[in-house]
C-alpha cells in the first residue's frame, strides 16, 4: 500500500505549476490569430465553423506528450478517442473504443473488449494492434504516469488486457488520456510526420496547422458515434487574455478562457454566457505544528470559525473564478462528502474557543506567510482574525523564499494555494501526509496516512469513498489546514452555441457534445 500511495502522490503538483484552460511560458503573440479569427467572420455570417481560442500553441499533435493542459486536451479530444472515459460529473466509466471491460477479482488486470468496425480517419479499422502500439508509445513518452501498468497484451484482434503491478484505483481516470493512434500510419510516416499530420478515430479529422496561429479540423463522416453536430472547428492561438476577451466581444470567437476581470464587461453582453469550468484547485490556511501554537486545537477551531469565506472570495478573488468551501477536499473530487464537521462564519463561537484555547484577552500569532499571489487573501484573513482578538502580520516573500519556508513548516500561519490534475480525494494526500509536497503544516496522523494508503490500494470505489469520508472526518476535526475556497476557470461562450455539456475538469471538454442552437 505504501507504493500505491507514493504513485498517487507523484501525480500531483502545486498551483504554481498547474495550468487548466490557461497556459504559461512562451505563449505566441495573439495578434495573428486574432486577425485570422476576425477575417473568418464565422459568428456573423452563419457559417458552421466553431472558433475556439486556446492560450498556447501545441508542440505536437500526437496524443502522447506529457502536456495535459487545456489546449492539449481540447485538441486531442477532437482527433482521438480513448478506450473508456471517466465522467467526473457522475463518477461513472463510459465506454468508448471499448464496448465493455472486465476487472479481475484481485484487481491485477483489466480486459477491454473493443468495438468492431471503428474507423481511423484514413478508413482503416482500429484493432488490438493499434491499442497495444499506442500504449507502448504512451509509456515511451510518459513512463512515470503509467508505471503501475506492467504490460498491454493483445488477446485477439478485438481484445486487449492491461496487466497491473498492483491495484491502481485511478486507472480509469488516467485512461481518459490513453488515446489510440494508428500503428500502420505511424510506421508508414514516422513520428515527425504523425506529429504534424495526424490521424485518429475521433469525431474530427485534421485539416491544417499554421504554427502559432490556428489549427483547423472538420467532422469525420464515419465516426463510430455518429457525425458531429458541428462540422468545422478552428482553434486559434491567443496567449493574451485581453485579446481573447476582445475577440469574444467582437463575435470573432465562440469559446475562450477569460480572466475574472474580463467578466464584468462580457457579462453585460446579451450574446455572451459566462460559464464556470471546474478544476481541482484550492486555497488553504495552514497552521504549522512546528510553531508554538501547533498543538492548540481550540485555537485552530477559533480561526476556522473566524473566517468569512464568502467575503474572502469576493474581496480578494472576485465575483467569478472561485467559491467558498470550508471542507478540506475539493468538491469536484471523487469521495467528496459534506457529511463532516463544518465551520461557518461565527465570530461569537470563535471568541469562545479563543478563550478556551487559553487566550481570553486575545493573542498575537505573528506572521501570515504568503507570496505575492496570496497576499490579497492574507490581508483579508488578517482583518477577520483581528475581529475576534487574533493579531497577525502579513509577510510577503518572493516565491523561492516562500516555498522554502512553506516546505519546512517555518511559519505560524501560511496561505497555501494548490491543485491536482486528478479529480480524486486521494490526490490531496500531498497536503496531509508526511513527505507530501504541500504538507506545509507538518501534519502527521498515522491513521490518516493509513487510510490514504488503503484508498490507493483498492479499486473498490465504495470502499475508497468510505476511506475518504473517514479521512475528512478526522482532518475536519483536527484542522491541520483550514479550507477557504476552491478556484476554477472562467469561460466566455457565444450564445449561438449550445454548450450545456460543460467544460469538464481543467477544460477537458469534448466539442462533439456541443451544437448550434
Amino acid at each position: 500500500m505504501k507504493r500505491a500511495l507514493e504513485l498517487l502522490l507523484a501525480g500531483v503538483m502545486t498551483a504554481a505549476l498547474l495550468a487548466g484552460c490557461g497556459g504559461s511560458g512562451n505563449a505566441p503573440e495573439a495578434a495573428p490569430a486574432a486577425e485570422a479569427a476576425a477575417e473568418s467572420g464565422a459568428a456573423d455570417t452563419g457559417e458552421k465553423t466553431l472558433n475556439i481560442a486556446i492560450d498556447m500553441d501545441f508542440t505536437t499533435l500526437m496524443p502522447v506528450s506529457e502536456g495535459r493542459i487545456g489546449p492539449d486536451l481540447v485538441g486531442r479530444n477532437l482527433l482521438y478517442d480513448s478506450l473508456t472515459r471517466f465522467n467526473f460529473d457522475t463518477d461513472e466509466i463510459e465506454c468508448r473504443l471499448a464496448e465493455s471491460f472486465d476487472v479481475a477479482d484481485d484487481d491485477s488486470s483489466v480486459v477491454y473488449h473493443l468495438r468492431k468496425g471503428v474507423k481511423f480517419h484514413d478508413g482503416s479499422e482500429m484493432t488490438a494492434d493499434d491499442v497495444v502500439f499506442s500504449f507502448e508509445k504512451l509509456v515511451e513518452y510518459q513512463p512515470s504516469e503509467w508505471s503501475t501498468v506492467e504490460s498491454c497484451e493483445k488477446i485477439d484482434d478485438y481484445t486487449v488486457q492491461l496487466n497491473l503491478t498492483e491495484p491502481w484505483p485511478l486507472l480509469f481516470q488516467q485512461s481518459n488520456y490513453f488515446y489510440v493512434m494508428s500503428k500502420a500510419y505511424f510506421e508508414k510516416v514516422g513520428a515527425d510526420e504523425y506529429s504534424v499530420n495526424p490521424i485518429g478515430t475521433g469525431p474530427y479529422r485534421f485539416v491544417s496547422w499554421e504554427t502559432g496561429s490556428a489549427v483547423k479540423y472538420t467532422a469525420f463522416e464515419d465516426y463510430f458515434r455518429g457525425e458531429a453536430p458541428i462540422k468545422d472547428v478552428t482553434l486559434y492561438v491567443m496567449g493574451d487574455p485581453a485579446a481573447r476577451a476582445n475577440a469574444l466581444e467582437a463575435k470573432d470567437l465562440h469559446i475562450a478562457h477569460i480572466s475574472a476581470s474580463a467578466t464584468e464587461v462580457l457579462e453585460g453582453l446579451d450574446y455572451i454566457d459566462i460559464v464556470d469550468a471546474e478544476a481541482v484547485r484550492f486555497c488553504y490556511l495552514g497552521i504549522s505544528y512546528k510553531s508554538e501554537f501547533g498543538d492548540n486545537l481550540a485555537l485552530r477551531q477559533a480561526i476556522a470559525y473566524a473566517l468569512d469565506r464568502d467575503f474572502i472570495v469576493s474581496a480578494a478573488v472576485g465575483s467569478r473564478g472561485a467559491k467558498a468551501n470550508d471542507i478540506v477536499f475539493n468538491s469536484q473530487c471523487f469521495g467528496y462528502t459534506e457529511d463532516v464537521p463544518r465551520y461557518s462564519h461565527d465570530e461569537a463561537k470563535a471568541k469562545e474557543l479563543l478563550a478556551e484555547a487559553g487566550y481570553p484577552d486575545g493573542v498575537d500569532m505573528g506572521e501570515i506567510l504568503c507570496n505575492a499571489g496570496g497576499s490579497p487573501i492574507a490581508e483579508v484573513i488578517q482583518s477577520q482574525l483581528a475581529n475576534v482578538g487574533i493579531t497577525t502580520t502579513v509577510q510577503v516573500y518572493e516565491d523561492a523564499a516562500y516555498f522554502e519556508k512553506q516546505q519546512a513548516g517555518d511559519f505560524t500561519l501560511c496561505v497555501t494555494r494548490g491543485g491536482s490534475p486528478s479529480a480524486d480525494c486521494g490526490s490531496q494526500a500531498y497536503a496531509l501526509v508526511p513527505g507530501g509536497s504541500l504538507n506545509c503544516a507538518q501534519y502527521d496522523n498515522p491513521e490518516v496516512t493509513e487510510l490514504f494508503a488503503k484508498a490507493a490500494g483498492t479499486m473498490d470505489q465504495t470502499a475508497r469513498a468510505d476511506y475518504y469520508k473517514q479521512i475528512a472526518e478526522i482532518v475536519q476535526t483536527e484542522l491541520p489546514v483550514i479550507a477557504i475556497y476552491e478556484f476554477y476557470d472562467v469561460m466566455g461562450v457565444n450564445t449561438e452555441l449550445n454548450a450545456d455539456a460543460g467544460f469538464g475538469i481543467g477544460c477537458d471538454y469534448e466539442v462533439y457534445n456541443f451544437s448550434w442552437k
